[in-house]
């Protein structure tokens, strides 16, 4: 019963982001990676960057966990036109909630290490939480691709069985994105079990920011990853649908969890 209810919830929270985005007079640039947040502005100041020739309002988002007393800090990037100029002159702790797409991109160090980042792209924004529903979570990501790293199962400093893969996503220009997720427990064994690379699935959770110190090099970083809350597999590997040729396999952040 409980893939069931855990089916449900995932159609109802889809239908519950296509209704805020009605509600914005929106629609979704990609409905296979669809996020919505709401929390205080954490930056001290908002910056103008440029990413793929374009340029963004980038600034960071601290949004509470429904269950637990801590927050996770969101990397978000605002296109820069005359609808968003407001977002200049925001200071720390203004209310903001957001609708858009979760997004990825890959580069490599001096040291020609490769990395991955993640962020959310907003296309639409609010100064207020009134479109807000209590009933879901302040942070939700669905995301539709298929794994592109085998679904590793482990078990944590904590003792918690985890297990991490990664997805690649296709984005409104077509290109593959790839994201890291994560499950926990039980949730954990069922998609380490049921799961293989090249599978199409659908996964409903959080983005959740994790902040760990590095010995080697003395500094402090953050990784992001989506927590997942239910994973559904569409397709098996070879039915009907195959990996994007294009797909890559970038490495995730380092750290020790």
């Amino acid at each position: 019963m409980a893939p069931i209810i855990h089916q449900n919830r995932l159609q109802e929270e889809t239908r519950y982001l296509y209704g805020l985005a009605r509600l914005c007079g929106q629609r979704f640039n990609n409905r296979k990676s669809m996020m919505f947040i709401s929390g205080t502005v954490y930056s001290k100041e908002v910056m103008i960057v440029e990413f793929e020739g374009k340029q963004y309002f980038r600034l960071m988002l601290e949004c509470t966990r429904r269950r637990k007393d801590s927050s996770d800090i969101i990397p978000v990037m605002v296109p820069v036109n005359d609808r968003n100029r407001s977002l200049q002159f925001v200071g720390e702790g203004t209310l903001l909630t957001m609708i858009g797409t979760f997004r990825s991109y890959d580069w490599n160090d001096e040291a020609s290490k490769h990395h991955l980042e993640v962020f959310f792209e907003a296309q639409h924004f609010e100064f207020s939480d009134e479109m807000v529903n209590e009933k879901y979570d302040h942070n939700i990501v669905i995301l539709s691709g298929y794994i592109c790293k085998e679904p590793e199962i482990k078990v944590s400093k904590k003792g918690i069985t985890i297990t991490e893969y990664r997805i690649s996503v296709l984005n409104a220009e077509g290109k593959a994105e790839v994201f890291p997720i994560i499950a926990w427990g039980s949730k954990a064994v069922e998609i380490a079990r049921n799961n293989k690379c090249g599978d199409n699935v659908r996964v409903l959770g959080r983005l959740q920011s994790r902040p760990y110190h590095k010995k080697t090099e003395g500094k402090d970083y953050i990784a992001y990853e989506v927590s997942s809350r239910f994973t559904k597999r569409r397709f098996k590997s070879g039915e009907k649908n195959t990996i994007p040729k294009n797909f890559e396999q970038p490495q995730l952040v380092e750290g020790a969890r």
